[in-house]
């Protein structure tokens, strides 16, 4: 930040700033304006914001700004020497936080800027006075160059007390990271409650300790396939209590599963179990690397959040600066593309790893189908590379039609993952594949503890039995086809420029906006509305599960017309800042 021989945190220095600009004298009447002048290098015009008027002590808050670019100095979101310009907020004489700017600002530009606030658990006088300045890094701070702050006055509300108040204090001072799908924004200034901690799910229902009910329409991730609690998978868990979770030896359980999910994918030969999605990318990686004697991985999709995926696609910061990159990537059903990175690396891929359909690349593309032609193309240009072939069907697998995009394509990978919906929503990934590259996966140094835990393998034995008696994906396409027809009806009745789009057991509703930050407002107010009226997705993302009823899709369409007429009125008004209470996605 920039220095000054003054400190920012001094109750004085901050008390004197604020009155200083409370009490600037007006300009006497009758007095001629002086001749047009320059803008100073510093000026803001606060439009707007969404402070309410009280906040509960130790809530967190999101809170949105709009301002405008009044002097004639350029606001840079980033500099190459660190001088970009962010927005600083105080709690009293505190200073809270800081945020950057989302995009460049020229002079006479507005920027909405947000940032995710906790509110103080002490305030004097039952009261806050937040103060929202900006400052340039390395340069100056806006209020020491003539800008006037935006001054809120916020009463200071008790803490809520009971069973869900005492876990969201715990998640506030030690998890609240993981806290999706508001950050820990715990109620809307309606007073309604926000989804933070479950207590009960059953079906395709979740309940929190003070009773109110979402209608859940991301399951788990996908993992709840079947239906939360499903009483047969259920029965089949209480049946294994007999039994320690995990023993020294394999489990019976684990040989039978095995042999179900041989007889159910073509080319299984082998099975690997583990806990995770990502554990079994890990190991179909290792086992391809090892195999083949090399190393360049070709990907497309997202294959989890191990080291040898994250460190060279989500987090560059992971990977040593002097490694050499051995994961390339390439889009889904385009062949030039794949032929052109295959022409590059030639000789030195060990495997080709997608998610065969269905890929979730963005909020604002759609979930794909198969294309059985391009699977095609990859799996000879593998056989003729001598490269593993591996298929990441921990979304599809279960839920594609035919259970599988393999079955359906019919196209046969080496390896495949599979995982989320494999166990009834027990906690069980498994790696299946031709015995030639299976042998090697000994090798590769995967030990982990929890690898043939019996509860697990008891609810995967008997889920993989419901699989075989009845047409699942038949069943989610048909639920999830009546719930994008339901949804993009009412998209028609009130005139929105948008749609459900995706495949039946993948959607996402997408407006059609061209401009890329509107559509993100559009987007994450529409989230928020569904969450008020008992509708939880993530990102918007919707997986319908086999408990899903068309009571259900009845009532979130319901709960869809509100959101969508809301969200068309804010946008008609743009008035975005005042209606949105959760981060931004």
């Amino acid at each position: 930040m920039p220095s000054s021989g003054r400190d920012r945190s001094d109750p004085i220095f901050v008390g004197n700033l604020i009155r200083h600009f409370a009490t600037r004298a007006p300009r006497p009447a009758g007095v001629a304006p002086a001749a047009a002048v320059a803008p100073p290098p510093y000026g803001v015009t606060w439009h707007e914001h969404n402070l309410p008027s009280s906040l509960r002590k130790g809530e967190r808050w999101q809170l949105y700004v709009r301002a405008e670019n009044r002097g004639s100095r350029f606001w840079p979101a980033h500099h190459p020497e660190g001088r970009s310009v962010e927005l600083a907020v105080y709690f009293g004489a505190a200073l809270h936080c800081t945020a950057s700017i989302p995009h460049d600002v020229a002079p006479g530009e507005d920027v909405l800027v947000g940032v995710l606030l906790t509110c103080p658990l002490d305030a004097e006088g039952g009261a806050w006075t937040v103060t929202v300045s900006f400052l340039e890094q390395n340069v100056a701070w806006f209020h020491e160059q003539g800008v006037t702050p935006l001054v809120i006055e916020v009463r200071a509300e008790e803490p809520e007390t009971g069973a869900l108040a005492d876990v969201e204090a715990i998640a506030r001072r030690s998890n609240w990271s993981m806290w999706l799908p508001t950050d820990g924004v715990t109620r809307s200034r309606t007073g309604r409650r926000y989804p933070t901690f479950i207590e009960h799910a059953a079906g395709c229902r979740v309940r929190d300790a003070n009773g109110r009910e979402w209608i859940d329409f991301v399951m788990a991730g996908g993992a709840a396939l079947l239906g939360y609690a499903h009483p047969e998978i259920q029965a089949a868990i209480a049946r294994a209590l007999t039994s320690s979770a995990v023993v020294t030896l394999p489990h019976m359980l684990e040989a039978k599963v095995t042999g179900q999910l041989c007889d159910l994918f073509p080319g299984a030969e082998m099975a690997l179990f583990g806990k995770h999605g990502s554990d079994m990318c890990t190991a179909a990686i290792r086992t391809a690397r090892l195999h083949t004697r090399r190393r360049t991985v070709l990907y497309s999709g997202y294959h989890g959040w191990h080291d040898w995926y994250v460190q060279e696609t989500l987090q560059p910061r992971l990977k040593s600066p002097s490694a050499a990159p051995e994961l390339f990537r390439f889009d889904l059903n385009d062949a030039g593309g794949f032929d052109a990175l295959v022409d590059q690396l030639r000789g030195g891929i060990a495997a080709v790893i997608l998610e065969p359909a269905a890929q979730a690349r963005s909020l604002d593309d759609p979930p794909s189908g198969a294309d059985a032609a391009f699977l095609r193309h990859v799996a000879e240009v593998c056989r003729e590379q001598g490269a593993v072939l591996i298929f990441d069907e921990i979304v599809t697998g279960f839920r594609h039609p035919q259970r599988s995009v393999q079955q359906a394509a019919g196209v046969i990978p080496d390896l495949t993952c599979l995982g989320k919906a494999l166990s009834g929503g027990m906690p069980l990934a498994a790696l299946v594949g031709r015995r030639k590259i299976m042998e090697t996966s000994p090798n590769a140094a995967y030990m982990p503890t929890f690898r043939g835990e019996v509860y697990s393998l008891a609810a995967a034995a008997m889920s993989l039995e419901i699989h075989h008696r009845e047409d699942v994906p038949a069943q989610i396409h048909g639920i999830g086809t009546a719930l994008m027809e339901a949804v993009n009806e009412v998209s028609g009745d009130l005139g929105i420029r948008g749609a459900m789009i995706g495949v039946p057991y993948r959607q996402i509703y997408r407006f059609d906006e061209p401009d890329a930050r509107r559509r993100g407002l559009m987007r994450t107010l529409l989230q928020q509305e569904l969450l008020q009226r008992g509708v939880l997705t993530y990102k918007g993302f919707m997986l319908p599960s086999l408990a899903h009823r068309p009571a259900d899709v009845e009532q979130t369409a319901a709960a869809f017309r509100e959101a969508l007429a809301h969200v068309q009125d804010v946008a008609d008004s743009n008035s975005f800042v005042r209606a949105l209470e959760i981060p931004l996605f």
